[in-house]
């Protein structure tokens, strides 16, 4: 068995969705011709009422966004790859880590892990990346709330929070930006993809900060 691992850490991310307005079945129903047609997908992110598998599905589209613009084959959706996915990035939260080498009992290497969902010979990638849900750039300082009353950044300007798509772009920016990354995207091999977010908090009191540990699996199933 192949893998191809890579590791980013990008600082990005932060207001309003319903949570889990998005169903596995709406994989069948979207495309990235019509994704935007999911209003929830264009709303702030709350971090109290997060949507994960929307913010799963506005990565995923965004992918195969880029996919397309290479003359490539769109992924498949695979929800044996997102399970995958979503077990690492929690896991990532759980354990206090950021890597493709998991401190999870069992679950050291993308080998293991891949069995564990029930996957056998799977020819497969990995991107890891990890984000504010605050919408600024990477490694960007900002002013905490105890400070100015609102997240704002170094001009004094107030930081809003990340919609789920622009949150996603922002992502798949990243990834496209990083040699590694682009090439998981971009490779011909792979026929499946799945995303999996975890969301987690840094800082104390009114100065804590949403964050998500993201993780993209692909697979040639």
């Amino acid at each position: 068995m192949k893998h191809l691992l890579f590791i980013v850490s990008i600082v990005v991310a932060f207001q309003g969705s319903a949570k889990n307005t998005w169903k596995p079945s709406d994989y069948n129903r979207y495309s990235i011709e019509n994704i935007e047609k999911f209003t929830q997908i264009t709303r702030r992110i709350v971090p109290e009422d997060v949507d994960i598998p929307l913010l799963n599905a506005a990565i995923f589209y965004e992918t195969n966004r880029e996919r397309k613009k290479h003359g490539l084959p769109q992924f498949q959706h695979s929800s044996k790859l997102e399970r995958l996915s979503t077990g690492h990035s929690d896991d990532m939260v759980k354990y206090n880590f950021f890597s493709h080498y998991s401190r999870a009992p069992g679950k050291k290497t993308l080998d293991d892990r891949i069995k564990k969902v029930g996957l056998k010979n799977v020819y497969a990638g990995e991107n890891i990346a990890e984000f504010y849900l605050l919408e600024i750039g990477e490694n960007e300082p900002f002013y905490p709330p105890s400070q100015f009353g609102y997240f704002k950044n170094t001009q004094g300007d107030t930081i809003h929070l990340h919609t789920y798509m622009s949150l996603a772009t922002a992502v798949v920016k990243g990834w496209m930006n990083s040699p590694g990354h682009r090439a998981n995207i971009l490779n011909k091999k792979f026929t499946h993809m799945g995303i999996g977010n975890a969301l987690y908090y840094e800082g104390e009191g009114i100065d804590r900060v949403a964050r998500v540990k993201i993780t993209q699996n692909f697979g040639t199933l």
